[in-house]
């Protein structure tokens, strides 16, 4: 089972402080992240769940809330149509060396910045 379907799932979850989990769990809120391969303290924070029921149910309850507002069908769509409007909107351009304004469409690369940007919090960072 992946970690986001662990989660909507309500289970607590323990994963590596690398990739999607990281904007996914809230460490220490609706689960645990772990440094990569730091395989002591992974296994240490599944014991902390294992042992401490009401812990494991808090953080299940608040990653289940987690994923439904994260991955619902309606900021799906929501997020869908932000990146198309943006990567069909010209963007204006200066280029270093010339006074010429250009209109410009952005790559695919950038095309989701707006809508990615809405997962991350400042408050996602924990120490």
């Amino acid at each position: 089972m992946g970690i986001v379907e662990a989660m909507a799932a309500g289970t607590s979850v323990v994963a590596w402080k690398n990739g999607g989990p990281t904007v996914t769990v809230r460490n220490g809120q609706t689960g645990y992240l772990v440094e990569p391969y730091d395989t002591d303290r992974f296994a240490q924070r599944i014991l902390d769940l294992a042992t401490n029921p009401s812990l494991a149910e808090r953080l299940g309850r608040a990653g289940h809330r987690r994923v439904k507002e994260l991955f619902s069908y309606e900021r799906h769509i929501r997020v869908l149509e932000e990146s198309l409007l943006y990567a069909v909107q010209p963007h204006e351009f200066t280029a270093p060396d010339r006074e010429i304004v250009a209109p410009v469409y952005p790559t695919v690369e950038r095309m989701n910045q707006p809508a990615m940007a809405s997962l991350v919090e400042q408050d996602d960072v924990v120490n």
